[in-house]
């Protein structure tokens, strides 16, 4: 797992650090931003993280900045001053660091600030007015809280369906089976909190660590939730707050051969580091056996790419190739 820096500046006591990843998804990242300038109040402070991209963001990024008059600074690798409250701020990195890389850098630079909140969203990510502060008020309720999700509702354009409305990953029959609850409203402690927005206590991911970098993309929010559990925090999720989410637009959907590679190989490596005993063995043998039915399912509809990706995955896991897949999948 990604270790966290000491913080070297000033503290910013009960502000929030919104961490926004950008990777070659200009427009979708500037309509993410223009949601996080509309949010109420003025305690929070956002960093856009440009992964590795080769298409340009900071110009178009400055230009809606300055437009709505909003303060904006883009990061350098020496000494960096925190934005001020409702400013921005840029990152630029070399090169792409994946899911879990980009969003530890603009964590990173949130922790060694001292931001109390960090808040971290997919730039496919469109939040209501009152979002962060439904959260914020959550989160504040209790000290032992580690991190608070919300609703995640399809955005308008793809149905505006329920993703995500709380439940419980039941890991003995595989990782990937929700447990989903079903017309409940409120707050409630669940073991995980899906990646694409949610709100973490700084203090919680200075004790764990941050997001682990082996994964790259896809499950690394399964195994940091269920490290802070571990750790000793909850997980809540408030049923009366929502964000809307688009689909991984950055792979382009999720019936990708890289969607397929990474969720196999991660929930592997989840499996054989996280869970323990009988579970352990349970899961595992739930997982291969749910993907095997799926390549039987791909290859009697022509889709042989799904089952090489799969393979592929598999294989690294065996290997233990983590990171960033190195060749075409």
């Amino acid at each position: 797992m990604k270790s966290q820096p000491k913080a070297s500046g000033p503290r910013h006591p009960d502000r929030t650090a919104i961490v926004i990843l950008n990777w070659n998804q200009c427009a979708e990242t500037l309509a993410c931003v223009e949601s996080v300038l509309s949010l109420e109040g003025s305690d929070w402070a956002a960093i856009v993280v440009d992964n590795g991209s080769t298409e340009p963001l900071l110009e178009p990024l400055r230009e809606l900045l300055h437009a709505r008059r909003v303060p904006f600074q883009v990061l350098d690798g020496g000494r960096r001053k925190a934005p001020a409250s409702g400013a921005l701020a840029a990152l630029r990195l070399p090169e792409n660091r994946g899911y879990a890389g980009g969003n530890n850098a603009g964590i990173e630079a949130a922790l060694e600030w001292g931001f109390d909140w960090i808040m971290v969203v997919n730039n496919d990510v469109r939040l209501p007015p009152d979002s962060l502060q439904r959260l914020l008020a959550v989160a504040r309720d209790s000290a032992d809280v580690g991190l608070v999700g919300c609703r995640i509702l399809a955005r308008p354009e793809f149905g505006e369906r329920e993703q995500y409305g709380g439940g419980r990953l039941l890991y003995a029959l595989g990782v990937y089976l929700l447990w989903r609850w079903k017309g409940r409203s409120g707050v409630h402690d669940v073991n995980f909190v899906p990646g694409c927005a949610f709100l973490a206590r700084a203090a919680a991911l200075a004790q764990v660590g941050l997001l682990d970098e082996r994964y790259y993309l896809y499950s690394e929010d399964i195994e940091l939730s269920h490290r802070l559990l571990e750790h000793g925090w909850r997980l809540l999720v408030d049923l009366d707050a929502h964000v809307w989410h688009g689909f991984s637009v950055s792979l382009g959907g999720r019936r990708t051969p890289l969607y397929y590679y990474y969720v196999t190989r991660n929930t592997l490596l989840f499996i054989k580091e996280r869970l323990q005993g009988m579970t352990r063995l349970l899961s595992r043998l739930a997982f291969l056996a749910q993907m095997a039915a799926h390549c039987v399912q791909w290859l009697a509809t022509g889709r042989r790419d799904l089952v090489r990706a799969t393979w592929r995955g598999f294989q690294d896991y065996r290997r233990q190739r983590y990171g960033p897949v190195l060749s075409k999948v």
